[in-house]
């Protein structure tokens, strides 16, 4: 059996040209395949063209080839001709690289010769290309070469199938009995190796851990951060309310206590104010009963009898009246409800000072009389009772219109028999009150601004009997 030299494909008995791959053969061989080496670097001419020729068997190999199997290693191909083949071509050259041999290594599993070693310098076994025959004339496709593929390239004359005529023209090759390829299967390809799961796994792993960690971490965050931090504002504000609530308080209470303080401080003051005017108000009206008095008087009578002062000497109806007696001037009333004046009807002072000591013998009242008129029953009437009260009463048309002053002092020595110096000072519309020469009280009245001076008793519940002595008075 003869065969293709270019493809390996089987030629027709006694054929040169292949049909499969439209390859014009030499002298063709019996195998298939080729060592690098038989046509590394020859140069050979091409024969004249010719229509067809039958070219003789090849001898046998050497050595016959053996497979392996499908992608073994295979040893090189030897073949061994009688005689150089005839040129091709005497006019043109052609290079053709050792891909033409090593097609084989690109298809699977080689072709299956018996005790045949294929090159081991094309790898794999070959899996030869399809080839479609040229039209005459037409040049073929040959499949080009990749030198990093299948190594160093080997140079051939050049040629041209077309000037052999149609390769189409041939009928195809008839052959009896089994292949010797075996034709390489689609699932001879090694199963490329799957890629390690591990990584894929690690990676899920890493996914559902840090989607864990988010989780927890908003967990942590809205569960317990975000509530301890609102808590800890809340805390804080109402710490920030009672602060200034006490804050608050404790100002109010500051400004309270100084409320209080300044008050008690102005009351204090008030009071130290009035101490202090009082004092000072003590401390000149008894001045000023110093100067009143320090003089020497206008009108000056022991009252032990009667003087130039002409003072009123008489009895009433119910046996009272105006007299001296036992060195006193007496004002007597047996009967209540009545009070008797006892003038010195020749004087006559608008501002003046005046004094006299006085004894309540018995009854309810007695004291002086100032600014008043005899005939038409008008005066000021300081009275004073044995129980340390005092009032002045103002009469008109001999009664009492009202009283403009009532007071207790105790000042006053208290109880029938007791001896008091009386003295009133009269300065414009204020008269003031001295009992045993200390100032108690004053008053301000306008109803009357001068006129007569005298003494008087005051029967207001029982029969009363006053006696005076060392009348004085003084002009200011």
């Amino acid at each position: 059996m003869q065969y293709c030299i270019n493809c390996g494909q089987p030629l027709r008995p006694g054929a040169s040209f292949c049909t499969n791959c439209g390859y014009q053969n030499p002298g063709t061989p019996s195998t298939p395949g080729f060592s690098s080496n038989d046509y590394s670097a020859q140069t050979v001419a091409s024969p004249p063209p010719v229509a067809q020729q039958d070219f003789p068997a090849p001898p046998p190999l050497s050595q016959p080839p053996s497979s392996q199997g499908s992608g073994a290693n295979h040893q090189p191909l030897h073949e061994t001709y009688s005689t150089i083949p005839a040129p091709i071509d005497s006019n043109q050259a052609y290079q053709e690289t050792a891909s033409s041999y090593a097609t084989e290594a690109a298809y699977g599993s080689s072709p299956n010769y018996p005790n045949v070693q294929a090159p081991n310098q094309f790898g794999s076994a070959a899996n030869y290309p399809q080839q479609t025959p040229n039209h005459p004339g037409s040049a073929a496709n040959y499949p080009q070469p990749t030198p990093s593929q299948f190594g160093p390239v080997a140079s051939y004359p050049h040629h041209t199938p077309g000037q052999f005529g149609s390769a189409a023209n041939y009928p195809p090759q008839q052959f009896s009995g089994s292949s010797p390829y075996n034709a390489p299967s689609q699932g001879s390809f090694p199963t490329p190796p799957q890629p390690p799961k591990k990584k894929r796994t690690a990676l899920i792993a890493i996914s559902a851990a840090l989607a864990l960690l988010l989780i927890l971490g908003a967990i942590v965050t809205f569960g317990v951060i975000i509530p301890n931090q609102v808590q800890a504002d809340q805390t804080a504000t109402a710490q920030k309310t009672v602060t200034a609530q006490n804050q608050a308080t404790g100002t109010a209470n500051a400004q309270v206590t100084g409320t209080s303080v300044a008050q008690a401080h102005a009351t204090s003051t008030a009071q130290a104010q009035a101490t202090a005017n009082a004092v000072a108000t003590q401390t000149t009206l008894q001045s000023l009963y110093t100067q009143a008095t320090g003089g020497k008087p206008v009108l000056s009578s022991p009252l032990a009898a009667n003087d130039s002062a002409n003072w009123n000497v008489g009895k009433t109806n119910d046996g009272g009246g105006c007299n001296f007696s036992d060195g006193q001037y007496h004002s007597t009333l047996n009967k209540e409800k009545y009070f008797l004046t006892c003038y010195a009807q020749k004087t006559d002072y608008a501002n003046f000072a005046i004094e006299v000591e006085m004894t309540i013998v018995k009854g309810d009242a007695g004291g002086l009389v100032l600014r008043g008129d005899a005939k038409g029953g008008n005066a000021y009437l300081f009275s004073f009772k044995s129980d340390g009260t005092y009032a002045v009463h103002v009469e008109k048309n001999s009664s009492f219109k009202g009283s403009i002053l009532t007071n207790h002092t105790d000042m006053m020595r208290t109880g029938s028999g007791e001896t008091n110096t009386i003295t009133v000072i009269a300065q414009g519309d204020t008269m003031y009150l001295y009992i045993n020469k200390r100032y108690v009280d004053s008053v301000v009245d306008s109803t009357y601004s001068s006129g007569q001076v005298g003494v008087f008793c005051d029967a207001e519940s029982q029969p009363t009997d006053v006696a005076f002595k060392n009348f004085k008075v003084w002009n200011l």
